[in-house]
């Protein structure tokens, strides 16, 4: 895993993330900042306009106050231990890094190892009935009681249902 981050710089990668950029965009933003969400952050609308793929309604949302990290999320981030790995990092997937547009960071919650192991992605709607969601939880759940590694992404949706049911099967979750 990489350095140990401290808690204001795991709260500025979870502020980067609840603004659901594109993996592009947090790439090129975070390339043109030191690959620092703090630094990313903390610029000027004028430091970003030419950031490939930057748009007017991207300046929007990052001044958007209902895109914010609250109270409540900042508390939980101080109380787990939340790290991230980044995509330079030398432990990042190997799999995840040769996708096109690959995420720029992920989230690990608990102990990551870069073993290789049985894994299946579950992906889905954002807007998934609740029948799909239902059955997403269910499968990643009985996946996982047979060893299987969940990996899915964080939106909400069929993606939340796969990390519940990895969980409830007392399994693994990415």
């Amino acid at each position: 895993m990489a350095e140990t981050q401290s808690p204001e710089e795991i709260t500025a990668w979870m502020a980067l993330a609840i603004l659901q950029f594109s993996s592009r965009l947090q790439t090129a933003l975070l390339q043109r900042f030191q690959n620092s969400p703090q630094l990313a952050l903390a610029a000027s609308d004028a430091e970003r306009e030419d950031i490939p793929g930057w748009l007017s309604r991207h300046t929007t949302r990052l001044h958007d106050p209902t895109f914010a990290v609250t109270a409540k999320q900042r508390h939980w981030l101080q109380e787990h231990p939340i790290q991230v790995l980044r995509l330079q990092d030398s432990d990042f997937p190997p799999l995840l890094r040769e996708i096109p547009d690959s995420p720029p960071y992920l989230f690990v919650y608990g102990e990551y190892t870069t073993q290789h192991h049985l894994s299946v992605a579950v992906v889905g709607s954002r807007r998934a009935t609740p029948y799909g969601r239902g059955i997403a939880e269910k499968l990643a759940r009985e996946l996982a009681e047979k060893g299987v590694t969940i990996v899915s992404g964080g939106a909400a949706g069929i993606d939340t249902s796969a990390h519940r049911g990895a969980l409830a099967g007392a399994g693994q979750t990415i």
